[in-house]
């Protein structure tokens, strides 16, 4: 039976390796959200050197 059992190293690779693909994941869909929830054109208006609005298009 000692055989079947996993040692601490591997469990924390394992934990390891789960929580990295956990956060590569929440990225990803924190990315995607921001990216359907954004204005684009508020990220396009930049503030000249009078401190005005300005539109890049």
């Amino acid at each position: 039976m000692n055989g079947d059992k996993l040692n601490i190293s591997t469990i924390e690779d394992l934990l390891l390796d789960n929580y990295k693909l956990h956060q590569k994941n929440m990225n990803q869909y924190t990315e995607e959200l921001l990216s359907q929830k954004i204005d684009e054109k508020e990220l396009i208006s930049k503030k000249n050197k009078n401190g005005k609005s300005k539109d890049i298009n």
